[in-house]
C-alpha cells in the first residue's frame, strides 16, 4: 500500500483533487486533508453535503401552490372536503406532502464532500489531500489527481 498526496494552492483546487479522487473510486473514509499556515498543520475535517432540506422546503412550497390550484380548476375533487375551504386545505395538505417527497429525491441528487478548513488556516501556506493507494492504482490515481489540477503529487 503506498500513500498519495497532493499539494494544492487554495481550497478551490484541494476541493477538485477530492471530487478527481473519489470519482477515481477512492473510499470517504480514506481521505485526509491537512492545512499548512505558518509551520503548523492542522488536519480538516471531511463533511458531506446534499441539498435535502433545501429542495424539500421548495418542493413542500411548489406543491402546496400546485395543489391549491388543483382543486381551484376543479381537476382535484376534494374528497373529504365538506366546502370548497376544506377542499383547498386538503389540497393544499396533499400538495405539501407530495412536494416535499419529490424536493427531498432530488436533494438526494445533489451529494458532495468537502473538506471543512476553517478560513482563519489559510495564509496562502498551501493544502496537503492524502490518500493510501495500492500499488496497481497509483498511476491511474496520480493521472486523475494531476488532471484535477494539484500543484504537486507525491508517492511514498
Amino acid at each position: 500500500m503506498r500513500r498519495l498526496t497532493a499539494l494544492c494552492e487554495d481550497p478551490a483546487q484541494a476541493q477538485k483533487v477530492i471530487d478527481a479522487l473519489l470519482e477515481f473510486g477512492v473510499a470517504v473514509e480514506d481521505v485526509s486533508v491537512l492545512v499548512s499556515r505558518r509551520g503548523a498543520v492542522e488536519e480538516a475535517p471531511i463533511r458531506h453535503t446534499t441539498r435535502v432540506p433545501q429542495r424539500a422546503a421548495a418542493g413542500g412550497a411548489i406543491g402546496a401552490a400546485f395543489g391549491v390550484g388543483l382543486v381551484a380548476v376543479g381537476f382535484l375533487p376534494g374528497v373529504f372536503a365538506m366546502g370548497p375551504a376544506i377542499a383547498a386545505l386538503q389540497g393544499m395538505v396533499g400538495g405539501v406532502a407530495a412536494g416535499t417527497l419529490a424536493g427531498a429525491l432530488s436533494g438526494l441528487g445533489w451529494w458532495k464532500t468537502e473538506a471543512d478548513v476553517p478560513k482563519d488556516l489559510l495564509a496562502n501556506d498551501g493544502m496537503l489531500v492524502g490518500v493510501p493507494i495500492s500499488e496497481e492504482r497509483a498511476s491511474a490515481a496520480m493521472a486523475a489527481a494531476e488532471k484535477a489540477g494539484a500543484a504537486r503529487l507525491y508517492l511514498a
